[in-house]
């Protein structure tokens, strides 16, 4: 008698928009992207990164944890440079300096 098995993680929920209504749904602006309460949320990325970069992330992450008396993570410092990043493209995007 064969058993049948269910699969270890659940396939994705399927949605009513087409693969690339999805894609560029996804790439709203910075500030639409940052806003509400999946704003601090996370998910794991795996990447590969220049080994002087590792040690400036790491090293920063060290120094900011013994000045603010809190765990400073890697990630944390990755977050608010990619922040930082995007925020300048949404300002040079916007020619009249507006948010």
């Amino acid at each position: 008698m064969s058993k049948s098995r269910t699969p270890a993680v659940p396939p994705p929920e399927s949605t009513s928009q087409e693969p690339s209504a999805q894609l560029s749904s996804s790439h709203s602006s910075t500030a639409t992207a940052l806003e509400g309460e999946k704003a601090s949320a996370r998910e794991n990325k795996t990447i590969r990164l220049r080994v002087a970069f590792e040690a400036r992330i790491k090293g920063e992450a060290y120094r900011r944890t013994i000045a603010e008396g809190r765990r400073v993570t890697e990630s944390d410092i990755i977050d608010e440079a990619l922040e930082a990043y995007f925020r300048s493209l949404d300002e040079s995007a916007d020619p009249t300096g507006q948010p």
